[in-house]
């Protein structure tokens, strides 16, 4: 079961949804620097339940405790270990789907694979495991920051309703809304108005994530085996919800010509475009990483669904009690920034060393 991720900035984490909470030890990161608390749970707090009418009602502080790894504030080089407790539960409100796999989730896969499955809650296949992420993400942007990296994102789209495509300046400048961490603006209430009407009829919706990281240095990963976006692409997939990962012109880039496509260079370095988002032959070429995340609808709703029965085999109408997000995108935004984060911090390091 894979609960690692990196090779150099090397994060292993472990917990249940309603278990007493979540462990990540974080390997790698440099000894004699800075201990940020409040850093890290500004972040956590980015990504939350609970902040608003637009995500899940679940109240948890998220805040952590260090267990090792750090002396007298500062990082000593040995293992970090960060544990978030879990203080929201109510494991009630899953009593009644004990022996029944929801659509959507992992119960089924799981419950075939292992025979035994945690219904509480999804139990370690809760998205709630991404806390972890957003708490060690916090600590690699820290050393990224030394290094001249920013990673900004935000909400991109809500359904079919998307916010105008930012220029890297504007993006730098946006005047946010912190409920759905978007620029503010009729497209902002927009989006909430949909969330609203989607969550009062029961149901969810999806949408996307942009993120984009500047100050990124040249010639990071390799070619082929040892590309970068290999390695960004195995971050953002090892968590639940994502459909599709786009880089720089993404999808857009079936639709252009190769003279359009094509990235003229500039006489005194760089390019006039990024349609290549920053990476070309598994190397970064010092423009901004630009990233599109895609996220599904969550799978738990209180629409009334057919769950099939996992000691009958028959199908059950079920409405699903509980407290659950009717859009993730907003509170993702915190977790996408912490994946793209490690995943640089784990390279940069790895040409250090």
């Amino acid at each position: 079961m894979g609960q690692t991720l990196g090779q150099q900035f090397k994060i292993t984490f472990a917990g249940e949804s309603h278990g007493p909470g979540y462990t990540v030890i974080i390997e790698g990161y440099p000894s004699n620097r800075i201990f940020d608390k409040e850093l890290i749970q500004k972040e956590l707090d980015l990504r939350k339940p609970g902040q608003s009418e637009f995500t899940t009602s679940r109240n948890e502080e998220d805040s952590f405790e260090v267990h090792s790894g750090v002396f007298e504030g500062k990082t000593t080089g040995a293992p970090i270990t960060l544990f978030i407790p879990n203080k929201g539960q109510q494991s009630k409100d899953y009593s009644k789907i004990k022996d029944l796999a929801r659509p959507g989730h992992a119960d089924q896969p799981l419950f075939e694979k292992f025979g035994i499955r945690d219904y509480r809650g999804g139990g370690w296949s809760s998205a709630r495991m991404s806390a972890t992420w957003v708490a060690a993400g916090a600590l690699a942007q820290e050393f990224l920051k030394e290094h001249g990296v920013q990673i900004i994102s935000y909400t991109q789209s809500i359904g079919e309703l998307s916010q105008i495509d930012l220029d890297y300046e504007e993006i730098k400048n946006i005047e946010w809304d912190h409920e759905l961490y978007t620029p503010k603006g009729d497209v902002c209430q927009k989006m909430k108005e949909i969330i609203k009407q989607t969550k009062d009829v029961g149901d969810s919706i999806g949408g996307q994530c942009r993120i984009v990281a500047f100050g990124v240095p040249k010639n990071l990963g390799a070619p082929f085996g040892d590309s970068i976006k290999s390695k960004i692409a195995q971050y953002f997939f090892a968590g639940p919800a994502i459909t599709a990962l786009e880089f720089g012109s993404g999808v857009h880039a079936a639709r252009l010509k190769g003279s359009e496509h094509n990235d003229t260079f500039l006489a005194e370095g760089g390019y006039q475009t990024n349609h290549h988002g920053g990476i070309q032959a598994g190397m970064t070429t010092g423009e901004p990483i630009d990233l599109l995340v895609t996220l599904k609808a969550p799978s738990s709703i209180s629409k009334e669904q057919m769950l099939l029965n996992q000691k009958t085999q028959e199908l059950e109408s079920v409405s699903i009690e509980g407290r659950h997000d009717p859009c993730v995108v907003p509170r993702y935004c915190a977790v996408g920034k912490a994946l793209l984060a490690m995943a640089l911090a784990d390279s940069l390091i790895a040409r250090s060393r």
